[in-house]
C-alpha cells in the first residue's frame, strides 16, 4: 500500500491534523472506495499540543523528533472490525520491530503497557489510537534526537543514530501494515 506524506513544520497535533483530514475527505465525498484508497501520514517537525492517551497527559514534541500520525482505511486492509487496543498493540509492536532492526542491542529495547516504548527503562515512544471508522488514526511520538524530560531518551542519545523521519515514516508505515495481513 502507498504512503502520501504530509509534510508540516509546525502543527498542534498530527493526531488532530489527520482528524480534520478525516472529516474534510467525508465530507468532500460519499465515501472513499478502499481500492481508490492511499494511506496518509501526517509527520510534523514540531508538535505545540501533543498529547497523550484518554487526554489526560501532554506529548512534550520537541523540535526534530519524530511526530506522524497515519490514517489508514480498515476497509482497505480488509479489517472490518479492528479495536483501539489491537490497533494500540500493532503499533507498538510495529515500533519495536523496527528499533531492533537499527541497533545491535535489541534486548535494550521494550514495550511498557499500555501505550509506551522504552530503551533502558526509559520513555522513547508514545502511542495514540483514534478511530473514526472505517478510518483509524496511529498516531506515534519518538524521540529520535532529544529527550526532552529526564525520565525519557532519545535513540540519539542511546544509540548514537541519526534518523530521517521522512524515510523513518515510510519504513515504519509498511511494518504496521505488515501487522494486518
Amino acid at each position: 500500500m502507498t504512503l502520501n506524506v504530509v509534510q508540516l513544520d509546525i502543527v498542534g497535533s498530527t493526531n488532530d491534523y489527520a482528524l480534520t483530514l478525516i472529516s474534510d475527505t467525508i465530507k468532500q465525498s460519499s465515501a472513499l472506495k478502499p481500492t481508490t484508497w492511499t494511506d496518509i501520514a501526517v509527520l510534523a517537525n514540531t508538535q505545540t499540543a501533543g498529547r497523550g492517551r484518554m487526554n489526560s497527559k501532554t506529548w512534550i514534541s520537541a523540535r526534530g523528533n519524530f511526530h506522524c500520525s497515519y490514517i489508514v482505511n480498515l476497509d482497505a486492509l480488509g479489517v472490518r472490525e479492528c479495536d483501539a487496543i489491537s490497533l494500540n498493540s500493532m503499533a507498538l509492536n510495529s515500533i519495536v520491530t523496527l528499533l531492533r532492526r537499527l541497533v545491535s542491542e535489541k534486548d535494550a529495547i521494550s514495550i511498557k503497557a499500555p501505550n509506551d516504548v522504552m530503551i533502558h527503562g526509559k520513555k522513547v515512544a508514545g502511542v495514540l489510537i483514534e478511530t473514526s471508522y472505517p478510518y483509524a488514526v496511529i498516531g506515534i511520538g519518538i524521540n529520535t534526537v532529544v529527550a526532552p524530560i529526564q525520565t525519557s531518551t532519545s535513540l540519539l542519545d542511546s544509540f548514537g543514530i541519526p534518523v530521517h523521519n521522512t524515510d523513518f515514516a515510510m519504513q515504519l508505515h509498511a511494518i504496521i501494515i505488515s501487522e494486518f495481513t
